[in-house]
Parts: C-alpha cells; sequence; structure tokens
C-alpha cells in the first residue's frame, strides 16, 4: 500500500505543504496509520509511483525549511538583539536629553530665581537709597546746627573772656576798694581812739550859751543821722565846718567826724 512507503508524519508535511484543501485518498487505511493522514492533491497512477521521490524531496525540503526557520530564528534573534540595542540606545539618548532637560530646566528655574532675587535687591536698594539720601540730608542739617552753635559757642566764649577780663578789673578794683576801707577804718579806728580819750563838753550856742535840752536833744540826733541838717540856733554844720573863731568849733567838728565814723 501506498501508506507502507512512507512514515505518516512525512505524510503529513506532505500535506502540509500541498495544496489548499485536504482530501482524504485512502480512506480508512490511511485513518488506521494516522487519523490526519492527507494527501494533497489527489495523486494518478504515474504520481502515486513517484511518491518515494517525491517523499525525498520533500524530505529535503523539510530539511532545508528547517534550516531556513533556523536561520530565520537567529535572524530574528539578531534582528531583536538590534532591536533591543537600537531601543536601549533609543532610550539612553532619550535619558540623556531627559538629563539634560532637567539640568536645562534646573539652570532657567535657577536664572529666574536669580532675575527674582535680583529685582527683590533692587527694590531694596532703591529703599535703601531713599532712606540713605534722608539720613544725607539730616546730617547736612546737623552740620548746619553744628556750625550755628559753634559759632554761638565762639560768640559765647568771647563774651565769658570779655566777662572774665571785666571780673578780673572788678577784683582789683575791688581788691583796691577793700585796702582803703581797711586803711579807712585803721585810721577811724584810730582817731576814734583819740577824740574818745578826750572829755567832752555840751555844745554851745554862737551867743556862748549852752543850748537848752531841745536843742541838745536835736543836735545830738541830728548828727549821728546826718550832720549836716544839724542845727544849732542859726548856725549849721557847714557853719561850724567853715568857722575858725568859735571857740567850740574844733570840738564840733571832733564830734560830728565821730558821729560820721558810727554812721559809717
Amino acid at each position: 500500500m501506498l501508506t507502507d512507503l512512507m512514515d505518516p508524519r512525512q505524510w503529513h508535511e506532505f500535506a502540509r505543504l500541498q495544496g489548499p484543501e485536504p482530501v482524504n485518498v485512502f480512506d480508512q487505511s490511511c485513518a488506521d496509520v494516522a487519523p490526519d493522514c492527507y494527501f494533497y492533491p489527489v495523486l494518478s497512477a504515474t504520481e502515486v509511483e513517484d511518491v518515494p521521490s517525491m517523499v525525498r524531496k520533500h524530505a529535503l525540503d523539510g530539511w532545508w525549511l528547517e534550516q531556513q526557520e533556523t536561520e530565520q530564528r537567529s535572524l530574528n534573534t539578531e534582528q531583536r538583539k538590534e532591536t533591543e540595542a537600537l531601543h536601549s540606545k533609543h532610550e539612553r539618548e532619550r535619558n540623556t536629553l531627559t538629563t539634560k532637560q532637567r539640568i536645562q530646566r534646573k539652570f532657567v528655574e535657577r536664572a529666574a530665581h536669580r532675575e527674582s532675587r535680583l529685582a527683590q535687591l533692587d527694590s531694596t536698594n532703591m529703599v535703601q537709597e531713599r532712606e540713605l539720601r534722608k539720613m544725607q540730608e539730616m546730617v547736612h542739617r546737623m552740620e548746619e546746627d553744628n556750625a550755628l552753635l559753634r559759632s554761638r559757642l565762639e560768640e559765647a566764649t568771647t563774651r565769658i573772656e570779655s566777662l572774665c577780663e571785666q571780673n578780673e578789673s572788678l577784683r582789683t578794683v575791688v581788691a583796691h576798694v577793700e585796702a582803703a576801707i581797711h586803711s579807712n577804718l585803721k585810721v577811724r579806728g584810730s582817731m576814734g581812739a583819740a577824740i574818745s580819750a578826750e572829755p567832752l563838753s555840751p555844745l554851745l550856742q554862737p551867743n556862748g550859751l549852752p543850748p537848752t535840752s531841745t536843742e541838745a536833744a536835736e543836735d545830738s540826733d541830728c548828727i549821728e543821722v546826718d550832720p549836716r541838717n544839724c542845727k544849732t540856733g542859726k548856725r549849721n554844720f557847714q557853719d561850724y565846718e567853715d568857722d575858725t573863731t568859735t571857740p567850740n568849733a574844733d570840738r564840733h567838728r571832733r564830734k560830728t567826724r565821730r558821729g560820721l565814723g558810727r554812721e559809717a
């Protein structure tokens, strides 16, 4: 039988390489060998006789196909490797690009931050410049005030120096006056001691009679207060001062001087 000439797997391979629709040639006998034993297409008697050569040919074709499949698989493997390598390369490039973009983004962000910081510093500098101008104006006003105060101080110093000079001259005058007063007090003290040593007699009127008690009292009070207003009868202190003939004129002068000493 035809099925004895080949292995059912070869028939299956032969059938797989033939036409589109499988046709069961040997019916039950083929089915006894293999359930999927098919032949494409229906063979003639001559073709049936050439089945062994066809089987050999198709076996070689199968080997060739296996080799092709192996090569295809290896080629696919190489292509897959190349594809993977290319994919990894693209991935690395994309990652590199992403890294560059990230770095550029960071640079852009830093530049933006720097610009905002510079704008902030500019505004701060403007405020500080305004404050500095205000402070400079204040310093200028203070310098003007200091110059005015310095001129006033110089004027006050000059005035104080002149006052000190005046005080020195006044001290000199006061010292001279005190010395004169001291000498006068000494002279008056000596004169008062000399006068108090002499005996006193009541004043006499120009007619040689002693004054009345009222006139004597008025005379004594007047001499102690102001001898220039003293009057005894029709004569006054000036009369006694100018009189050199009246016997009691000298004694009256001494008495009036003593009164002046007590008054001083």
